[in-house]
């Protein structure tokens, strides 16, 4: 087509839903019986089963209440303070799992990985007009010992909330104590909660154009912003791996892929068939054509290149870089 394209940019946590989740989008995890949502019967012919499925209802209620009794405590920054301590760009030192190397079909990666895949989240001041209710984003961890990454922008868009916090995939909540590493430019933030027993997800050094890729996130599932579908799971490859400026002045690295991901994925780990994390989810950028018609939608997200700059000394690829434990 010829003429003029119009260009539309979305960060995901602020912006509409982009699409519906693409058909290979897998919905599994925190325990909700087929038998409790209104109009299904567990009763299949032949006997009684149980299927699980997520009630993205009954985690954001959990995620609110135990979120703001605990904010009500003493030693919990604001999203103000947390915001502020991104905007040092300041690095630490964090062991990391290496890449193991061994091939899995996309089951096994998920299952694997979805324990290492929090929500990441805010709780309003009050039932206002806007943010009268949590939002959410995502991360992922790299340490045991509460160490999560997620992007920089989340913190920025969580300010003026009155709480924010990570929600594991088995439900525990942790309010967010500190920022520890940040670069505003790559759009990557090491956050700290009181933890001692997370599952950490490996990284990797990179993934190759054409790689078969998978992300792992928590997208919006309605226009109204009312539901996310928590721990969602696409499938595509990397499309491109590029230098470019996108929202600023100062051109950073990107890769371009082809697994879906919404408003409610920025910070979600990108993973190879190893279950390693190549990259993260960053923003969007759809191309339209003189009559506002959609053309395209690129998915840009950080490599984990970007996230290595905030860690110290961490080189994917060494084994013994999972025999460390420092995290300073």
């Amino acid at each position: 087509m010829l003429g003029a394209s119009r260009v539309s940019v979305c960060r995901l946590w602020t912006c509409g839903i982009l699409a519906m989740l693409a058909a290979c989008t897998v919905l599994a995890g925190i325990t909700c019986p087929v038998n409790e949502i209104a109009g299904q019967d567990a009763t299949a012919a032949e006997g009684t089963f149980e299927e699980q499925f997520d009630s993205p209802e009954a985690i954001i209620s959990r995620f609110e209440a135990e979120l703001g009794r605990l904010a009500s405590g003493t030693g919990i920054p604001s999203p103000n303070e947390l915001a502020q301590q991104a905007e040092a760009n300041k690095t630490c030192t964090v062991a990391i799992l290496p890449d193991p190397g061994k091939k899995l079909d996309a089951e096994a990666i998920y299952a694997r990985a979805r324990a290492g895949v929090v929500i990441v989240g805010a709780i309003p001041r009050a039932r206002k007009r806007h943010h009268s209710q949590p939002v959410f984003a995502t991360g992922f961890v790299i340490h045991k010992d509460g160490v999560i990454v997620s992007n920089a922008h989340v913190l920025e868009a969580f300010r003026d909330m009155k709480a924010v916090g990570v929600m594991t995939s088995d439900g525990r909540v942790f309010p967010i104590k500190a920022v520890l590493a940040a670069d505003r430019i790559n759009d990557a933030a090491v956050l700290k909660v009181e933890a001692t027993d997370l599952t950490p997800l490996p990284l990797a050094r990179s993934a190759p154009v054409g790689a078969t890729v998978y992300c792992l996130s928590h997208p919006l599932m309605n226009y109204m912003g009312t539901e996310n579908g928590f721990f969602a799971f696409t499938q595509g490859i990397v499309s491109g791996r590029y230098r470019s400026r996108l929202m600023g002045a100062t051109p950073v690295n990107v890769l371009t892929i082809t697994a879906d991901y919404a408003q409610g994925s920025s910070g979600g780990p990108i993973l190879n068939e190893h279950g390693a994390v190549v990259g993260m989810v960053c923003q969007t950028l759809t191309i339209s054509d003189d009559n506002d018609e959609g053309q395209m939608t690129w998915k840009f997200t950080r490599p984990s290149s970007s996230i290595l700059l905030l860690l110290q000394g961490a080189r994917p690829g060494k084994p013994t870089m999972a025999r460390r434990a420092e995290v300073q």
